[in-house]
This record gives structure tokens, sequence and C-alpha cells, in this order.
């Protein structure tokens, strides 16, 4: 008898993702996350999205959350905090009012979350 995805899928997704995988690798990964542990559907996921002004792309993103793809955030966390402001931005815009926009940076091994705070980023939290 088969546990489920969580039983006989979820370990091994967790352990690949904390090996740190190249980009595209974690974007698969992430994706079967989002879909199989969390209920999205394909159609609700954007990958790739061009911001307006086309001064960056989010890599990403499921209703009102982001997810920054990175190698590894130990070298590339100031990255994260100088585009992340404007990945919320564009969502915050594009999901109407109300709606609390969330971002999370990762690697696989890290991840962090941000809002933006009165139009400031803020870490609310880090595993």
């Amino acid at each position: 008898m088969t546990n489920g995805w969580r039983g006989d899928r979820l370990h091994d997704l967790v352990r690949s993702m904390a090996s740190r995988p190249r980009h595209e690798a974690l974007r698969g990964l992430v994706t079967e996350l989002l879909r199989e542990g969390f209920g999205a559907a394909f159609s609700e996921l954007e990958h790739e999205r061009y911001l307006v002004d086309n001064s960056g792309r989010i890599d990403v993103a499921w209703g009102a959350t982001v997810i920054e793809l990175k190698s590894d955030l130990r070298r590339e966390e100031r990255d994260v905090l100088a585009r992340m402001p404007d990945y919320l931005a564009e969502v915050r815009r594009s999901s109407g009012p109300g709606r609390t926009t969330v971002g999370l940076a990762t690697d696989g091994a890290t991840l962090i979350a941000y809002t933006l705070n009165r139009g400031v980023l803020a870490e609310i939290g880090r595993y």
C-alpha cells in the first residue's frame, strides 16, 4: 500500500532540493512541490514572468507569491534583496487589493520569506 505523494516522493524531493541543484532542476522540483504538495494547477504557475518595464523577471509566480531561485543564497542574497521589492510590487499590482504578497527566495537548502511593509522589503522567516 502506498502512502501517497507525501510518503513516497516528498522525502526524495526535499533531499534533492537541499543539494542546491542547478537553476532548471530546482525550478522543476519547486514546481512539483507546488503542484503535488499545495495543489497548484499548472495553469496557475507562471514561469519567467517579465516585469512590465522589462527590468527583470520573476522565476516562478503563483497567485500573490513570488519565488526567486538561486544557485547559492549564501552568495546571492544581496541580489535577492535588490530585486525582490520590484517583484513583490509587480505581483501586488496584478493580484488585486487586499491580497498579501509573499516573496520566497531559495537555493533548495535555504528558504527566506519576504513581504513588503509600506514599500520596504521585510524578511518574515528563514528556514
